[in-house]
C-alpha cells in the first residue's frame, strides 16, 4: 500500500509540475484513503504483536527463566501499556486484586503504565520471601519508590536502600529487640483489645440502628492505637474517638488518605502526576492536605 500510494503521488506530481495544475480531487482522495487504510493495517498488526508476542515466545521456548514482558497480565498497548486496563481513580487496588486472583497458584504478573517502569506483581510466600528477606539486597526500592513516597516517609528506613537503610535498621534493631519488643507489644495489644470490646459493648447494649456500625472503623483504629504504642510508647485513643458512622479523628483520616493518595503515584502516569504536583490540584492537592494535618501531629511524637 505505501510503494503504491508512493508511486501514483510522485507520478502525479512530476505532471503536475509540468502542467503546473492542481491534482484531481480524486486522485487525491484515493492517495488518503490508502494511507489511511495501510496507517491502520500497520497500527492492527503492531498491536497484535505487541500483545501476543510475549505468549508466542512463552510456548517455543517453555518453562525457564523469564522476562517481564513475558508474563502474562493486563492487556498492554504501545504508547499507553495498561492505562486504560488498570488505571482507576477510584479501584485501582480492586482491579490489581482482580488480576492477582486470575493468576493460577501465585503466577507473577507484570504491567506497565506511560512514564512508568514495569511492575511485576509476585503473590507466591516463595516470591515474596525472596524480595522481603532471601535476596532483600538484590530487590532495592530505587529512586522510583523514593520519590513516590519521600513526602510521607522522607528518608526512612521503609523509604531508603543501601547504607541509609543499613543505618536506620540498625538503630530500630536495638530499640526492638525480640524479647522486649514481644513482651511490650503483647500488653498494648491486650489493652487496646480491651478498650475496643468496651466500645464494642456500648454500641450492642444501644440496640436498634445504634448497634449498626462500620466494624473495618474501628479495627484500622485498632491497630492504629496499637502500633503508635509500640512505636512510640503515645497514647491517642482512636478506638474512642471514632463512632462507627464515619466520623473518625483528624489525624487518622489524614493518615489514611495520605497513604492512599501516594500509593496511587505508583500507577499514575508521570506526567499526570507532575502536572498535578505542580499546579497543587486532583489528588495532589488532596495529599497536600492530609500532610498539613500530619506533620504538626507527628511533630508531637
Amino acid at each position: 500500500f505505501f510503494l503504491r500510494g508512493s508511486v501514483v503521488l510522485a507520478a502525479h506530481t512530476a505532471g503536475s509540475r509540468r502542467r503546473h495544475s492542481r491534482p484531481h480531487p480524486r486522485l487525491t482522495m484515493g492517495i488518503s484513503l490508502v494511507l489511511a487504510v495501510a496507517t491502520t493495517v500497520l497500527l492492527l498488526a503492531v498491536s497484535f504483536f505487541w500483545k501476543y508476542l510475549p505468549r508466542l515466545r512463552r510456548a517455543v521456548r517453555g518453562a525457564g527463566p523469564r522476562r517481564f514482558w513475558q508474563l502474562r497480565g493486563p492487556p498492554q498497548w504501545p504508547l499507553v501499556g495498561s492505562f486504560f486496563t488498570v488505571y482507576d481513580t477510584t479501584r485501582t487496588l480492586s482491579v490489581l486484586w482482580q488480576w492477582t486472583r486470575r493468576m493460577r497458584d501465585g503466577e507473577p504478573w507484570s504491567f506497565w503504565m506511560p512514564g512508568r517502569p514495569a511492575m511485576v506483581v509476585v503473590t507466591a510466600p516463595a516470591d515474596v520471601r525472596a524480595v522481603l528477606a532471601d535476596q532483600f539486597d538484590v530487590f532495592e526500592k530505587g529512586g522510583e519508590f523514593h520519590q513516590n513516597f519521600a513526602d510521607l516517609l522522607g528518608d526512612g528506613v521503609f523509604n531508603t536502600d543501601g547504607a541509609t537503610w543499613r543505618v536506620h535498621r540498625k538503630a530500630a534493631s536495638r530499640i526492638f529487640s525480640a524479647n522486649d519488643l514481644r513482651a511490650y507489644s503483647s500488653r498494648v495489644f491486650n489493652l487496646k483489645a480491651a478498650r475496643l470490646a468496651q466500645v464494642l459493648h456500648r454500641h450492642a447494649a444501644r440496640g436498634g440502628d445504634a448497634a449498626s456500625i462500620d466494624v473495618q472503623d474501628y479495627c484500622y483504629a485498632y491497630t492504629f492505637d496499637s502500633f503508635v504504642g509500640i512505636a512510640f510508647g503515645a497514647e491517642y485513643d482512636a478506638i474512642g474517638a471514632t463512632d462507627g458512622k464515619g466520623a473518625r479523628p483528624p489525624y487518622l483520616v489524614a493518615f489514611d488518605e495520605a497513604v492512599r493518595r501516594t500509593s496511587q503515584r505508583v500507577l499514575r502516569p508521570w506526567l499526570l502526576t507532575q502536572v498535578a504536583r505542580a499546579f497543587n490540584v486532583g489528588s495532589e492537592a488532596h495529599l497536600r492536605g492530609a500532610l498539613d494535618v500530619l506533620h504538626p501531629w507527628i511533630s508531637k511524637l
